[in-house]
């Protein structure tokens, strides 16, 4: 399990020993008999072969004659807590250190028993006390040093402590390859990058046939933006170390992001060859299949994720099963599985003060996306509107960024835009502490690049997941979750871990988007001016067999008709041809195009006469963008979340003629729209009246009314009340 995008810890794989038998020094004031001598050093011989049991009673058998024997007790101590019979250790090393309190060992051994105890506070002392007394004593510095790596995320001086130990071990010990390793992912934790590159770099100098620190830095290389020298460093684990499953996988990740996706299905089917139940492997093969079009046995294997995760195993991350998956129940039973093993609730932050009324609420945004991205083109206008005399607006940018228009927008937008893409997770939950947000909104949820684990601390009294992840977080600290009457209907309440804020609709928008120019004809994509023109541009992972064979069937139905689709890979257009086949359609009807720049991208939908949405991971941002130039969109509407929030957008554009509940209905309605001209301009009409007239595009309608319920849920706390649905949906401002 830490195998995969977790640095490995050197204290688990280097044989450093718990417990020391040792001898105090020759010059101890203490009387033995010849035959006691004879007796200990049998023993010492029998204890260091393991026959624990042999040893021990000799060692009784001594202390039988010499109660007071120094070296009896605090060896049976060590043989207790090799038994892991600790309290009878603490007993016996305290009686020990009554008799001589100057040797370091016996406090090193007796802090072991503590921590094994969970006594971890009386262990610290214990190792602090045996490095007193020797300080090239590296033992207890390494175990110190590994104790305040485990505890970073309690307190941020754990880190410091943490790096001076193993700095110290170091300078003990020039070729203390652990230390250097654990140092790296210390300060690589800390986004310290340069100074834990630094580390590893001289890890591998010591030992370059070692998998461990390359893979440590291929980790680091990734949280650097650079994966092309990560590929690299796995190569190296992979070559060092061919059955590492993890070192397989994290390169699979770094493909999949990169969109190399036939690479990373080779590497995750790799994964699952060496480890079938590694987590997430076979969810992750499927999702990147998924990409590709590659739709081999992937019934089966959704079935085999499925079945898995009703059984609470770890097959599969939440984003990826929304994207084929449309049971809301098991939407949650992952989330809160992902959620428990990945970023569980962390209580080391003092307890909030009690609540008190404030005239300013500070609100916080978190998000890794605040450049030209979906989440920014959706929030922009909203961070703008906010009504300055009753909320004062943070912005938290926590993922690297690139500078532009956007980003320069958003900045100006909020009161206070902290980038900390650089700043360890537990920093920036002092920091929204220390600043005082009162409500921290999480825009990102499980898409990629979040940091769940910030919200894991506890940054504000009141927590809210919104717009990144469509979904429930699963998470105990996430208070409430943004949504809509069509998103969570009554009969699908009990999958959402959260509170509801219900609002009167749910995706917000940015009425200053432009409003493209007529760039683009059908020509230019090579489709005849009488070709009736379909499109799905949603993201390729959105598609998934069953859909493209309703498409199949609606071509089949509509002469004349081709079918716009993203992708630009030849792999990619050479399977949904060979699909198209398959189902009976030329393949020359399938038209691709790749991305481009927004203002071209808007103008695209210019040439589409009617956009195809997928299910059961509806077009969002998308499904927007195409209904703001006038482009009809037809949804099929599911069960969950990610599947109805198109349905969500056309009901709040009052367009629920173009929302559809079954294949059949979906297919049906398509090929009506498709061969009668008079409907489909009438619906194109109807969607530039609403465009103006109903409330989807109106930034200001949705900023009152979440200000309205941020309100209500801080009022909510102030008077001492738990969390509860809010619901706004109906209420005139």
């Amino acid at each position: 399990m830490s195998d995969i995008d977790t640095p490995i810890d050197t204290a688990k794989v280097e044989n450093v020993p718990k417990v020391e038998p040792v001898r105090a020094p020759e010059n101890r004031a203490l009387v033995v008999e010849p035959n006691e001598e004879q007796m200990l050093k049998h023993a010492v011989d029998l204890h260091r072969k393991g026959s624990l049991d042999e040893a021990d009673l000799i060692y009784q058998k001594i202390l039988h004659r010499n109660p007071e024997h120094f070296d009896a007790i605090q060896l049976m101590g060590t043989v207790a807590v090799q038994k892991n019979l600790n309290e009878k250790a603490i007993y016996l090393f305290n009686k020990a250190i009554l008799i001589k309190d100057t040797v370091a060992a016996v406090y090193n051994n007796l802090g072991n028993a503590y921590k094994n105890l969970g006594e971890i506070y009386s262990a610290i002392l214990c190792f602090r006390k045996a490095i007193a007394l020797d300080p090239k004593y590296n033992v207890p510095i390494f175990t110190l040093a590994t104790i305040y790596k485990e505890r970073v995320n309690e307190k941020i001086q754990y880190k410091d402590l943490a790096i001076q130990c193993y700095l110290k071990h170091f300078e003990n010990d020039p070729k203390s390859y652990g230390a250097l390793v654990n140092l790296g992912a210390i300060c690589g934790g800390d986004k310290q990058f340069d100074r834990a590159l630094d580390f590893y770099q001289k890890a591998i100098a010591l030992e370059p046939n070692s998998h461990i620190a390359y893979f440590n830095r291929a980790l680091l290389f990734k949280d650097m933006g650079k994966p092309n020298e990560s590929i690299k460093d796995l190569g190296e684990v992979i070559r060092l170390k061919p059955d590492f499953a993890g070192a397989h996988k994290t390169r699979a990740n770094i493909f999949k992001e990169g969109k190399r996706y036939q690479l990373a299905v080779n590497d995750y089917a790799k994964t699952l060859e060496i480890d079938p139940n590694i987590l997430y492997g076979l969810g992750d093969l499927v999702h990147a299949k998924m990409h590709l079009y590659d739709w081999k046995n992937i019934s089966e294997e959704i079935k085999q994720v499925e079945e898995r995760l009703i059984a609470k195993k770890l097959v599969v991350l939440p984003l990826p099963l929304s994207t084929f998956s449309d049971s809301p129940a098991l939407q949650r039973t992952c989330a809160e599985l992902f959620v428990s093993e990945r970023f569980p609730e962390k209580f080391v932050l003092p307890h909030f003060p009690p609540p008190t009324r404030k005239p300013k609420i500070k609100v916080g945004y978190f998000s890794q996306d605040f450049r030209d991205h979906a989440v920014s083109f959706l929030m922009a206008e909203i961070f703008e509107l906010h009504n300055r005399d009753l909320f004062e607006v943070h912005a938290f940018s926590i993922g690297f960024q690139s500078n532009g228009p956007m980003r320069e927008r958003l900045i100006k937008g909020v009161d206070f835009f902290h980038d900390v893409a650089n700043t360890s997770d537990i920093a920036i939950a002092e920091l929204a502490r220390k600043i005082g947000i009162d409500v921290a909104f999480d825009l990102a949820g499980f898409t990629g690049g979040s940091r769940t684990n910030i919200f894991a601390f506890r940054i504000a009294p009141l927590q809210v997941a919104y717009i990144g992840y469509l979904g429930t977080i699963g998470a105990p600290y996430i208070d409430y979750l943004i949504a809509d009457h069509v998103l969570v209907p009554d009969e699908a309440r009990e999958h959402y871990a959260e509170k509801i804020i219900y609002l009167p609709h749910y995706q917000a928008n940015d009425s200053k988007r432009p409003m493209p120019a007529n760039k683009f004809d059908k020509k230019y994509f090579g489709i005849p001016d009488d070709a009736f023109t379909f499109a799905c541009l949603n993201t390729e992972f959105k598609i998934t067999p069953e859909m493209f064979s309703s498409w199949m069937r609606i071509l089949g139905a509509v002469k004349n008709s081709v079918l716009m689709l993203l992708s630009s890979e030849e792999i990619t257009m050479t399977n949904l041809k060979n699909h198209a086949v398959e189902r009976g359609i030329d393949p020359t009807r399938l038209i691709f195009t790749g991305r481009v720049p927004r203002e071209d991208y808007l103008a695209r939908f210019r040439c589409v006469d009617l956009f195809l949405d997928t299910n059961p991971y509806n077009a969002g941002t998308t499904a927007s963008d195409a209904l703001w130039v006038g482009l009809p969109v037809l949804t099929l509407m599911g069960k969950s979340f990610p599947a109805r929030i198109c349905a969500s957008i056309l009901t709040a554009m009052d367009l629920p003629e173009l929302i559809t509940t079954d294949a059949a209905q979906y297919e049906a309605t398509a090929i009506k729209l498709a061969t009668n001209p008079e409907l489909l301009t009438k619906i194109r009409k109807k969607i530039d009246k609403n465009r103006t007239e109903t409330q989807l595009f109106n930034p200001r309608f949705f900023t009152e009314h979440l200000e309205y319920a941020l309100q209500k849920i801080c009022e909510g706390y102030w008077t001492g009340l738990p969390p509860a649905d809010v619901d706004c949906s109906a209420v005139k401002l």
